[in-house]
């Protein structure tokens, strides 16, 4: 843990969270838990967990599955989204230029297309007047609309685990809601993409100094 030192340890974690990483792991999770609750007949278990303290728990259990889901999606579903639309030629930095490598392996490791991406990304995300360090905000977007569909699938499973009898019309709504949040995100992804590699072409013509 960065910066932990003398009293550091004992600091509530809650006060080291920034406004941006409680929307992140808070939106996911508290989407997950609506769907969980109002989706489903809950027990009469949870009733009585919750009035020892139903918000500080809610809003535990939000950043905790919200930050499990926004971890997950980051580690293993997004990378196969992202290279997956890769391969469409109009989406690339460098459209003409084709992979050697089988379409299975480009899935799952990254391309050098994927690497010098990320390496400019890097480069212009501290210059404040670059155009690829603006769009940094509608990258955060897909990930919301991303984590959010993938929140609305968690609770409805979380909900047949738990083996709670779910309420048909809004379980027909849930998963009519979930595939239109990650069609949005699909969507969205794609002309992000499409932009980001107009604007680094332009970059590398024009490079910023």
């Amino acid at each position: 843990m960065r910066g932990c030192h003398g009293n550091a340890l004992a600091a509530d974690p809650m006060e080291k969270l920034t406004f941006e990483q409680l929307f992140r792991y808070g939106l996911p999770g508290g989407v997950m838990l609506i769907v969980l609750v109002g989706g489903h007949v809950p027990s009469e278990s949870l009733s009585s967990v919750l009035s020892l303290g139903g918000a500080a728990l809610l809003s535990l259990g939000a950043l905790v599955c919200g930050g499990l889901l926004y971890s997950l999606h980051r580690a293993t579903i997004y990378p196969l989204i992202y290279q997956g639309l890769l391969l469409i030629p109009c989406l690339r930095v460098h459209p003409k230029i084709k992979s050697h490598a089988s379409r299975f392996r480009v899935l799952l490791w990254p391309t050098s297309e994927v690497i010098e991406r990320d390496i400019i990304r890097w480069k212009q995300r501290s210059i404040k007047e670059s155009a690829v360090s603006s769009m940094s905000e509608w990258a955060t977007q897909i990930h919301y609309l991303y984590c959010s569909g993938w929140a609305v699938i968690a609770g409805c499973l979380a909900g047949w685990l738990l083996c709670w009898a779910p309420r048909p019309q809004l379980s027909y709504v849930a998963v009519g809601l979930a595939v239109l949040i990650l069609a949005s995100g699909l969507y969205s992804h794609a002309r992000y993409l499409y932009v980001e590699s107009k604007v680094m072409q332009n970059l590398m013509r024009y490079p910023v100094e």
